[in-house]
This record gives C-alpha cells, structure tokens and sequence, in this order.
C-alpha cells in the first residue's frame, strides 16, 4: 500500500456524466448494476455506556425488520440509505449505522467479493480514495494505491474512517460511499451485485437510487 498524489487517477470521475466530488466522493455510473450495502445497526438490551458494534448485550438489527417495526419505507422517493431512512421514528436503545464506513467484518465480506470479481486476483491492484472531510485535508488529496487483500487493513493502516471510493485499475467494479450515507454502493457487473445479495450477512438493497 502506498500513498500518491496523482491527482491524473481521478480525471475519468470528474466527467459530467458522474456525481460528486473529491470532498464527499464519487457517485459514479456506467456499470451493468448496482447495489447498496446497508450498514448494519445494533441494539442494546440496556442503556450502553458507550456505543458500538456486535457484543455482549447487543444484537444487530437488520434494516427489513426495523423497517417493518416502525412501518416506514426507508427508501420512499428513492431516498438513499442515511440518518434520512428512519428520521421520523428511532427505537431509544438503537445505535445508528455507521455514517460513510462499513464495519470491518462488512469490509473483510466485501473484499472477499470484490476478489472474485477479479478474476480471483488478491493482489490485484486498486485505487482508494478518502473523502477530504474524513481525512481533513481539505487543500490535499487523500489517495493510496493498494492490493486488494490490503484493503481489509485500511483502517489500521491510514488511521482515517472508511475510504468514499475504491475501484481496480480496469474499473470493472466501483465503491462508493459518502459521509453522511449509511450504506456503500457497489457497482460491477450483474454476478458480483447477484453474489452481493446472495450473501447472507450482509443487508443489500436494490431501492436507492
């Protein structure tokens, strides 16, 4: 994994065709299909003294059943995955969804994925980008060039919460997330959305868009 510069990597996404910025990310188009991850949710059993993720005195809550508790369409108007999905109603002992970054077993589950959808390749080369209010660079691009099986090291390796976009050198698939989302769009071809949503630990969604 190393750092650059080059902001040349980044040419292809500032066409007018894609949404975004190197502030909050792009939200680039163009593939077979797309899918949203949607960050998973926890609720404690009791007031936690701090929140988090899965533990003792916690157990996640998938999106359908709050959806369903709460009688609320998450995605009405074709709103994307955030804080926006359930603002009118939130259970007290709910923690939010991780706001621009997947949990590190959501990301270890989506690499996996992403590998296959290289041809198997974990040494495959990619391109991450952070978005410049998470790494609070706002004169300076934030931007590494990684293996794929280094991306699940990202966190620990850049000390910056999760990356707004990742995508291979042959731009066959693409990541995107932003700051304020709790969801990460995956674009690709119709087996890797399809191996995506078969995957039962991971909540996908098709609405969103």
């Amino acid at each position: 994994m190393e750092r650059t510069s080059d902001p040349r990597l980044l040419d292809w996404l500032r066409d007018p065709m894609h949404g975004g910025d190197e502030v909050t990310g792009f939200d680039a188009t163009g593939w077979e299909a797309s899918i949203w991850i949607l960050h998973a949710m926890y609720e404690h059993e009791r007031p936690p003294a701090r929140q988090g993720g899965p533990g003792p005195g916690r157990h996640r809550v998938r999106w359908s059943d709050l959806a369903r508790r709460l009688d609320i369409d998450p995605f009405e108007g074709s709103r994307p995955p955030s804080y926006r999905s359930f603002l009118s109603r939130w259970p007290e002992l709910l923690a939010a969804a991780s706001e621009g970054e997947l949990l590190s077993w959501e990301l270890e589950r989506l690499v996996d994925h992403l590998v296959e959808a290289t041809s198997g390749r974990e040494d495959a080369r990619c391109v991450v980008l952070y978005s410049a209010i998470y790494a609070n660079t706002p004169d300076e691009l934030v931007l590494f060039r990684a293996e794929l099986k280094e991306l699940v090291h990202l966190p620990d390796a850049t000390g910056i919460p999760g990356p707004c976009n990742l995508w291979p050198d042959d731009r066959s698939w693409f990541v995107y997330t932003d700051n304020d989302l709790w969801g990460t769009k995956v674009s690709g071809s119709a087996e890797l959305v399809a191996a995506l949503r078969g995957d039962s630990e991971l909540e996908t969604s098709s609405l969103g868009f």
